[in-house]
């Protein structure tokens, strides 16, 4: 009974042993479910690599799926340009040559063959292809596989870590370019600030593919997925300073020359820094300077409405650093003139209230209409202005309120 046991016990560990040797790097896999894992041996995925033969360096006759996911965006009106980040860009197609090696690698010997079998049975777990070897992009490239050429609407730089990119093989026969943060710095013109702090702006990043004849680019289910997901939940996952995205869109544009991939998104200003740091402490000086004409003396009244004046100005100088030099006026610009203007007619009704005064009239009673006549005016004239002049503001001041 002993000997029966100890038997059972040393085939057990046999089988064990030889489970953890031939698929250790498949176990492995399934606990970490990384994308750049090989489940194959540095020497086999270099046999494989040698294995691999291209009639040419031109990716034809086929259809690539993508995935982009963009995690950064920031605008820079001031430089006219603005920046994309993306974590990551997968491009997987189909390939002859990688199938017709990979069959004839399978075949190889007895343990690869045996390995091959054990990623198979993982794959039909889940019926998910998984990745065999990954390639430094650069060098394979310019060795062995096809080069995706990428060009981008109004580029400045791109700024990325070649070491980063891969091109992986799947255990399907399929090939992964993939890329690693990469960056690009764009330029945009046409950054409209008229309505600035409550300014919108649409942006396009036109992904150009010079690749050969035949090549079809669709949305992989894993980016659609992502897409919508991100769209439910208003593109929280994309940080984007200072603004907010409204609404985003991608979408294909297949022709024979110079396949595009493009994406859109309308951006909205977060204007609650803004507002709080500028808008909100001019309206309190201008309120103030209403009721300064309750003030006992004359020398408080100057004085006061004098470092109002001084106190919006500084106010507008700090704000303006934000903006680039503009040909034309933004809401602000108005907003500040109408604080101003208010301010200097303040100064104004005490100059003439001042002289009235000397003459031996009572200015009291002029005072107390002038708290009441003061706001009326500036609010009247100041909503005439606006609203002649930016409607779309008033219309969606409207839509806030309501």
């Amino acid at each position: 009974m002993q000997r029966l046991l100890f038997i059972i016990t040393l085939l057990f560990s046999f089988h064990v042993f030889a489970e953890f040797t031939l698929i250790d790097n498949v176990n492995e896999t399934t606990e970490k479910q990384k994308r750049l894992y090989n489940l194959l041996s540095a020497d086999q995925c270099d046999e494989l690599y040698d294995t691999i033969s291209f009639k040419n360096k031109v990716i034809s006759n086929t259809e690539i799926n993508y995935f982009k996911f963009i995690d950064f965006i920031e605008l820079d009106p001031k430089k006219l340009q603005f920046s994309a980040s993306f974590a990551e860009q997968a491009f997987k197609f189909s390939s002859n040559e990688v199938t017709s090696a990979l069959f004839d690698f399978k075949s190889f010997d007895l343990t690869t063959l045996k390995i091959f079998r054990d990623i198979d049975a993982l794959v039909k777990s889940d019926n998910s292809a998984r990745v065999i070897c990954s390639y430094d992009y650069g060098q394979s490239t310019q060795n062995k596989f096809p080069t995706l050429g990428v060009s981008i609407n109004n580029a400045l730089q791109l700024s990325q870590a070649i070491s980063n990119d891969r091109i992986n093989i799947y255990s399907d026969g399929s090939i992964e370019y993939l890329f690693l943060n990469h960056k690009y710095n764009l330029l945009k013109s046409d950054f409209n600030l008229r309505m600035f702090p409550f300014d919108r702006h649409n942006i396009t990043i036109n992904f150009k593919y010079n690749v050969g004849e035949n090549v079809k680019f669709t949305p992989s289910k894993e980016f659609v997925d992502t897409w919508v997901n991100e769209d439910e939940n208003n593109f929280n996952n994309i940080t984007v300073p200072n603004f907010t995205i409204e609404k985003a869109k991608f979408k294909n544009i297949n022709s024979d020359l110079n396949p595009q991939v493009r994406l859109e998104f309308n951006l909205l200003r977060i204007y609650n820094s803004f507002f709080y740091t500028t808008i909100l402490p001019m309206l309190l000086i201008i309120i103030c300077t209403w009721f300064i004409y309750l003030a006992q003396t004359e020398q408080s009244r100057f004085s006061t409405t004098t470092g109002s004046i001084f106190a919006i100005i500084a106010i507008n100088l700090t704000a303006s650093t934000s903006l680039p030099e503009l040909s034309y006026n933004t809401l602000y610009d108005v907003f500040f003139l109408i604080c101003i203007s208010s301010v200097l007619f303040t100064v104004s009704a005490l100059i003439i209230t001042f002289k009235i005064s000397q003459r031996g009239y009572d200015i009291n009673k002029m005072h107390t209409s002038l708290i009441i006549i003061h706001p009326l005016l500036v609010i009247i004239i100041g909503s005439l202005i606006i609203t002649n002049i930016y409607p779309d503001f008033v219309n969606m001041l409207f839509a806030i309120l309501i």
